[in-house]
């Protein structure tokens, strides 16, 4: 779980990055956002699975699950700002 835990929050920034790498084709950046998201949200379900397991308190839990869900929100801020062509 802590392998996929840490290889989801990674993804995040690689994607982002990657996607900023793209900046020539909005559809690039866009596909690259979108993925981080992805693994934005999967991140949010193995701290669920690790809350559900013991692994991790609630408190901290619900922390961090604050913290991810600001992370999907600007990157979704993002892709607004693709789509209205800025």
């Amino acid at each position: 779980m802590a392998q996929q835990l840490r290889g989801s929050s990674k993804s995040i920034a690689a994607n982002r990055v990657e996607g900023r790498g793209k900046q020539e084709s909005p559809a690039d950046v866009k596909r690259f956002i979108r993925m981080a998201i992805g693994s934005c949200d999967e991140t949010r379900v193995w701290l669920e699975f690790a809350r559900d397991l013991d692994y991790l308190g609630v408190s901290m839990q619900r922390q961090l699950e604050e913290r991810y869900q600001e992370v999907g929100r600007m990157l979704r801020g993002i892709i607004k700002k693709y789509d209205e062509g800025k």
